[in-house]
């Protein structure tokens, strides 16, 4: 095997470990919240936590109507549709 096809193969694995540790994380997400569930309309701590995990991330994070969360991502102080992930902002929330 040449050296670029060991550092590919090293590339591979190393990208799987990745996915792999965003899954368990995800996974633990997705069981925490369905383990506390809130009523409609009074998801607060539901809200609170999908905040804090979006904060760990690029995007800007803001609540909307006390249990929404609304995020832009990629583009920390640039206008809307720049950023990394193309995305554009909620009607109202300017750059």
């Amino acid at each position: 095997m040449s050296e670029l096809e060991q550092w590919e193969v090293s590339l591979a694995a190393h990208i799987l470990r990745e996915l792999d540790d965003v899954l368990t994380e995800q996974r633990a997400l997705y069981r925490d919240l369905h383990q506390h569930p809130e009523p409609s309309m009074q998801e607060h701590q539901t809200a609170e936590r999908i905040e804090a995990e979006l904060g760990k991330l690029d995007v800007e994070v803001q609540r909307i109507g006390g249990t929404g969360v609304g995020a832009r991502g990629g583009h920390r102080g640039r206008p809307p549709g720049r950023g990394p992930a193309g995305i554009g902002g909620f009607a109202g929330w300017g750059p």
